[in-house]
């Protein structure tokens, strides 16, 4: 599609791998801008978790229908292997998207960030997917951000509950 020759990719990546681990390392890095932006939003504080939901899967909809899909991250899950060094991005992905959520509910374990990842990730996905664009989609995609929203509600009520049993103890 570039118009270059394929020798001339492999001058800079030696093999398929490298060039995979490069793209990932681009998105990545390009998320965690989006959310590091949602974090500042100086209204974060204001807002239900519904709009941080939609803050959150907007940006990333937007993200993805500017620099295109992101199928390959699938890739690092079912081959991890030749991803490890990219694979702490991940971490840092996560740690961005929980800081979001950790400005509103402190409290909040890794496992509940992951799980709302999850459900952020699917609705956008659901969002930009083709395979959605058709009568229908958009409906797909609200009810993914509900499920977010309402998981997150649920998940910021136990641990804030948590941690005042924790104080009282």
């Amino acid at each position: 599609r570039a118009g270059i020759p394929i020798g001339s990719l492999y001058r800079y990546y030696p093999n398929k791998d490298a060039i995979t681990s490069a793209l990932l390392e681009l998105y990545i890095e390009g998320m965690t801008v989006v959310f590091d932006e949602v974090r500042r939003h100086p209204m974060l504080q204001k807002l239900s978790w519904g709009e941080v939901v939609a803050l959150l899967v907007g940006g990333w909809m937007n993200y993805l229908r500017l620099n295109g899909p992101f199928n390959f991250l699938y890739i690092t899950r079912v081959n991890p292997d030749p991803f490890g060094p990219i694979l702490a991005l991940w971490d840092r992905l996560y740690g961005s998207f929980g800081d979001v959520l950790r400005e509103r509910c402190p409290d909040l374990t890794n496992d509940q960030v992951v799980v709302a990842f999850r459900l952020t990730y699917t609705a956008a996905e659901m969002g930009v997917d083709h395979g959605y664009q058709q009568e229908g989609f958009e409906e797909l995609c609200q009810e993914a951000m509900a499920a977010a929203t309402l998981y997150l509600e649920n998940a910021c009520n136990v641990a804030g509950e948590a941690a005042e049993k924790d104080t009282a103890a």
